[in-house]
């Protein structure tokens, strides 16, 4: 069984039937503007470097709707921004320019 994290939950969401793992970070490093690698993304995933903070809230915006659903939350009965500001409280400050 795979344990149940923040890489797992995004994996699940992300990965549509016949995706790669690869391609869904493909997608995360277009929607991120930085190329990461597939040795990097390893690393996140077995815990061997910490996955980079905008990273981090970016997969918490996109899995949290799925992980409150996993645990018998019915997110359908939330109202319509109810996701979107319960991220925005988990995730990091904007960082000042």
């Amino acid at each position: 069984m795979t344990k149940l994290n923040l890489i797992e939950s995004w994996l699940a969401v992300v990965l549509i039937p016949n995706m790669t793992t690869a391609q869904a970070l493909r997608d995360l490093s277009e929607e991120m503007g930085v190329t990461y690698t597939p040795s990097d993304f390893g690393k996140w995933r077995r815990g061997a470097r910490p996955i980079p903070q905008p990273v981090q809230d970016y997969m918490l915006q996109c899995s949290i709707g799925h992980a409150l659903s996993s645990e018998g939350v019915n997110v359908l009965k939330l109202q319509d921004d109810a996701l979107a500001r319960i991220a925005a409280r988990l995730t990091s400050p904007e960082r000042t320019k």
